[in-house]
């Protein structure tokens, strides 16, 4: 009985999936940005605040779980706005996309770029972040990108090295229940996954400056695409680090 729910479920949330990122696609070239930004998590949302006129260091504010719905509506709204709609019609993207994202791209709204300066509820200074490089000085070298694909790639080992500590643990205890543990339970459940986790969250905060960073950079050189791929990639492994640690605990708890 279970399977046959089981596999609708399945179609429906595919279905649904497809529906929201063929409609964000639309939207990203509507405001003429590259269709497959949507498809990298984060960086898709880094996107979304640039075309709604929004500061992109926010997207930091999504790993804290009391304010990450209440940014994610406001980006929404503003996003709504941007395409000719009313905040209320962005309240509605934000909790059915699947049915908005594909009004807004395939439909008859027109994407009106934000002015100049940001506006809006989630207009602040980018306190923190790294300032923008200089053209002349660190702009060629791009330290930020460099320094967020290095990042990302610590916290995916971080986090590798946690699962094969939690294997050689479960091996061990398995084998022989009284034996004292080959590897203590904390740096196996708590220091490596959290290592990988702030190693993550740095790799997206230097993401997001590498990608203002970029800005600076001469069009069409070598250089910025190398800045832009480097952000781009430390980014997404920021977002895999954060979808590992997610199923490792879920894993703890129903394991």
């Amino acid at each position: 009985m279970l399977q046959p729910i089981a596999t609708v479920a399945l179609v429906l949330i595919v279905a649904l999936t497809t529906a929201t990122l063929a409609g964000a696609w639309r939207m990203f070239t509507k405001a003429g940005r590259r269709g497959w930004e949507v498809l990298i998590p984060f960086y898709d949302f880094i996107v979304m605040c640039e075309i709604a006129g929004q500061p992109t260091w926010i997207v930091v504010l999504l790993f804290v779980p009391m304010v990450a719905p209440v940014v994610w509506i406001v980006v929404c709204a503003e996003l709504a706005a941007r395409y000719g709609r009313s905040k209320a019609f962005g309240l509605l993207l934000a909790v059915a996309p699947f049915v908005v994202a594909p009004i807004l791209g395939f439909g008859s709204a027109v994407y009106t770029p934000p002015p100049a300066t940001v506006r809006g509820p989630m207009a602040t200074p980018e306190v923190g972040l790294p300032s923008p490089a200089s053209p002349l000085t660190d702009g060629p070298r791009s330290r930020n990108a460099k320094v967020a694909m290095i990042l990302g790639v610590l916290s995916i080992l971080a986090l590798v090295a946690g699962l094969v500590a939690v294997g050689v643990i479960e091996a061990s205890s398995s084998d022989s229940p009284t034996a004292p543990a080959v590897l203590p339970d904390a740096l196996s459940f708590t220091i490596l996954p959290g290592a990988g986790w702030a190693l993550g969250l740095a790799a997206l905060w230097f993401g997001v400056a590498g990608l203002r960073d970029v800005r600076s950079l001469a069009p069409g050189t070598a250089t910025r695409g190398s800045a832009q791929t480097q952000s781009v990639t430390g980014i997404a492994l920021a977002a895999a680090a954060y979808y590992m640690v997610f199923l490792m605990f879920i894993g703890l708890a129903y394991g």
